[in-house]
């Protein structure tokens, strides 16, 4: 099974891609739309989680969009995806290391501007916890539990973090370069460049929907599409 999403939706070759990948490997790739790329992460994470009848909105960060959810286990009342990934984020506005106030101001704006009208939505309805899923998110939740327990966690699997926790380790990725970030107890090496984007990114849509906590959670897509 497999299913291809944002870069390849949005890609003017995406069909000449997928024509490739057919004839070298026989794999039949379905392009989903970014509604049914939101559906298919809120039925991991409700499954990870066990979120059973109690609402949760999901939040998933990727490199070319978001997807944020609200929902039951059983059913998605909200579901949408914007393009907002930490990929096209940082693209667009990471011009200096570290990053100026001038251009997080810029993102900031951006990303609310974007996300404003459905969290408002999802908030008018309320929810009984935020989830978090995929690499970008787990990453900056790494960094958040390290700096609060003060070794790196061994499972984030149902991992709780504040959104203080998540606020503080974004003001620490923004005001430092690259090579300080690398040093930065629990990082990634691989997440380092994108996690000014996605620290800004997660903070934001916290802070706009008003929540207290992140139950972080590795599963996402791919286990939606084996669900």
């Amino acid at each position: 099974i497999a299913a291809a999403t944002s870069a390849t939706r949005e890609a003017e070759n995406g069909g000449d891609f997928l024509a490739a990948v057919r004839e070298r490997t026989g794999i039949d790739v379905r392009v989903i739309s970014g509604a049914e790329e939101a559906r298919l992460i809120h039925l991991a994470a409700a499954y990870a989680v066990d979120v059973g009848g109690r609402r949760a909105v999901v939040i998933d960060i990727g490199g070319g969009s978001v997807e944020i959810t609200l929902g039951t286990a059983a059913d998605i009342q909200l579901a949408r995806s914007f393009k907002v990934g930490v990929i096209r984020l940082t693209e667009r506005f990471v011009r200096t290391d570290p990053l100026s106030e001038r251009d997080e101001r810029r993102m900031t704006k951006h990303i609310i501007d974007e996300v404003d009208r459905h969290c408002e939505q999802i908030t008018a309805v309320g929810f009984d916890r935020v989830i978090g899923t995929s690499g970008t998110i787990l990453s900056i939740g790494a960094l958040a539990a390290t700096a609060a327990r003060g070794t790196p966690p061994s499972d984030l699997r149902n991992m709780r973090v504040s959104a203080k926790q998540i606020r503080r380790i974004r003001k620490e990725v923004v005001a430092v370069d690259i090579e300080r970030r690398l040093a930065l107890p629990g990082m990634d090496p691989r997440r380092a460049d994108l996690a000014v984007a996605g620290s800004v990114l997660i903070d934001t849509i916290l802070r706009r929907l008003g929540a207290e906590e992140l139950t972080l959670c590795d599963l996402a897509l791919r286990e939606g599409l084996v669900l």
